[in-house]
């Protein structure tokens, strides 16, 4: 039922957008279904296929790392300056 109440929410979205555009002669629909199709698949991929999910915590992992090089690089050079800077530097 989850899974409904996501496409629902895609949809609405979709449909407030159309209702908005001030061009709707412009909007390209194959693009749009396009979209809306591969946002389903990707979710798909990676809340219900395992390999899906093993490769987005990889990813994750990557950039958890890619920004901890980034805090280290901010108390080298700033020192306790760096603490108070989004609250507390250290998570």
């Amino acid at each position: 039922m989850n899974i409904v109440w996501g496409i629902i929410g895609c949809s609405i979205i979709i449909l407030f957008s159309y209702l908005l555009s001030e061009n709707k002669k412009q909007i390209n629909y194959r693009t749009v279904t396009i979209g809306f199709v591969l946002q389903i698949v990707f979710g798909y991929l990676v809340l219900k296929w395992q390999l899906g999910k093993d490769v987005l915590s990889y990813l994750s992992d990557g950039i958890n790392g890619i920004i901890n090089y980034g805090r280290e690089g901010l108390e080298f050079v700033f020192g306790p300056l760096a603490e108070n800077v989004y609250g507390k530097l250290k998570m």
